[in-house]
């Protein structure tokens, strides 16, 4: 039998009131949209970079080169910091690169970010993006930031060229354990 005395303190006590206004995910500011406007549409880019991907090309070889505005946007190069501590089984290194893909989800990274993440054979991480503006930040990538050594690369040289063409142009490698864009 229960007691008398717990069941009316259990009947008499109110629910606390909950704004549930502060669970739901409050919009994100552009910090691009100070930015003057750019001659080069990332989204079109992306539509291009894949349907030459259809077509066994790579967009990057010269058609992207034709669009990019060295103005209004940057590509970066970034080495994980923690490669040594990644796990000897495939499937969680995996779901790293999937969690880090997945804590950049927001409207403001997919408008201002397209990006492509490599783990190689040899438990090295590695991702390139062009982002808008002059280098990668917080707002956009969140504390990825934090996780990766970025290199703002130089896109005038041809070797430069040839090395973000091959990063995101080439990805049925041998030494690829995981590849995945970011769009």
């Amino acid at each position: 039998m229960s007691d008398p005395a717990c069941v009316n303190t259990i009947q008499n006590q109110e629910e606390p009131e909950v704004d549930y206004v502060d669970y739901l995910e409050k919009p994100q500011s552009d910090p691009f949209k100070n930015l003057p406007k750019s001659t080069m549409n990332l989204s079109n880019c992306k539509n291009d970079y894949f349907i030459a991907r259809e077509n066994n090309e790579n967009y990057f070889v010269e058609k992207f080169w034709q669009t990019f505005d060295k103005e209004g946007y940057s590509i970066h190069h970034g080495k994980y910091k923690y490669n040594d501590e990644f796990s000897p089984l495939a499937f969680i290194r995996r779901n790293v690169v999937t969690g880090i893909v997945q804590s950049m989800d927001s409207s403001v990274a997919h408008k201002n970010l397209f990006g492509v993440f490599k783990l190689y054979t040899n438990k090295q991480l590695e991702c390139m993006f062009i982002t808008r503006g002059a280098q990668m930040i917080h707002e956009c990538v969140g504390d990825v930031i934090d996780s990766f050594e970025w290199t703002k690369l130089e896109t005038e040289t041809v070797d430069e060229r040839k090395v973000i063409s091959d990063f995101f142009g080439v990805e049925e490698m041998i030494y690829i354990e995981f590849y995945t864009r970011f769009v």
